[in-house]
């Protein structure tokens, strides 16, 4: 085939844009119905990058909605069942009850997002800011 608008009458294959972006989906999302191929050494060489990439999009998809569904998993399984000596160790006021900022803080350690040093971190940076020592800070104490 010569290139342009000689090639279909010296034994060329063209095809409009509506097939082309047709094969381009197919040949990505890995269907491959064969009913369109690419027939020009240019054209199967953009479809076997079409492939690959499908391929490997399509690996990562599959690992995503994993992920997902085992994050959901883990979430339901880390709900906040505890026994009285870890309930006693969450309220750290002693008042019988669990506030916000306990639970925030149990929750937060149970679920590996920060691990106890940090905790403390935060809470000595806490008492540094607080100049008044109310346990409350407000914005001149922030700024």
């Amino acid at each position: 085939c010569i290139d342009g608008p000689q090639c279909k009458v010296t034994g060329g294959y063209q095809t409009d844009i509506h097939s082309a972006l047709y094969m381009a989906v197919i040949t990505f999302s890995t269907v491959g119905f064969g009913d369109i191929a690419p027939k020009s050494k240019l054209g199967r060489c953009v479809g076997s990058f079409f492939m690959i990439f499908g391929v490997a999009s399509f690996g990562h998809l599959v690992s995503e909605l994993f992920h997902l569904i085992d994050d959901n998993k883990n979430y339901h399984r880390k709900k906040s069942r505890c026994t009285r000596e870890v309930f006693n160790l969450i309220d750290e006021n002693e008042t019988g009850w669990i506030s916000r900022p306990e639970f925030l803080r149990y929750m937060l350690l149970r679920q590996g997002k920060v691990n106890v040093d940090a905790l403390r971190q935060i809470d000595q940076l806490f008492d540094e800011i607080d100049a008044n020592r109310n346990g409350r800070l407000s914005f001149e104490e922030i700024e």
